[in-house]
């Protein structure tokens, strides 16, 4: 995780543009399963990012041990910084998900604030 955010931070301070886009979605175990651990099931599995030029997958389920620190620096880092906008499609429910599988993350008016949700725009031009 620390290696991911060291070259994120490196993209952000190399760019010319007061802001960086990069794609953003994320995946979870599906909760219907029978007999699955609800717990798993409510957290994020996968994280996908992608820039113009590299594309990131972590992979969450091995970052299990994620901890308190690690999470807070990744939170401060990536997901609420302001200079990075994070570009999804029906990005709520991703939102609410990243927030219940990441240690001490409660600011989702924050996270928002970073983050243009696709589907609006198709709503507006259909």
């Amino acid at each position: 995780m620390i290696n991911f955010l060291n070259e994120f931070e490196n993209i952000v301070t190399k760019s010319e543009n007061e802001y960086v886009y990069v794609g953003m979605d994320t995946e979870w175990k599906p909760s219907c399963v029978i007999g699955m651990n609800t717990d798993d099931s409510n957290k994020v599995a996968l994280i996908q990012i992608a820039t113009l030029e590299q594309i990131y997958l972590i992979d969450m389920i091995n970052l299990n041990n994620l901890n308190e620190s690690d999470s807070k620096l990744f939170a401060e880092k990536f997901l609420y910084n302001k200079k990075i906008i994070k570009l999804g499609y029906g990005f709520t429910h991703d939102i609410k998900m990243i927030l219940k599988s990441f240690i001490n993350l409660h600011d989702a008016d924050l996270l928002r604030q970073s983050v243009l949700d696709l589907a609006y725009f198709v709503q507006q031009v259909k």
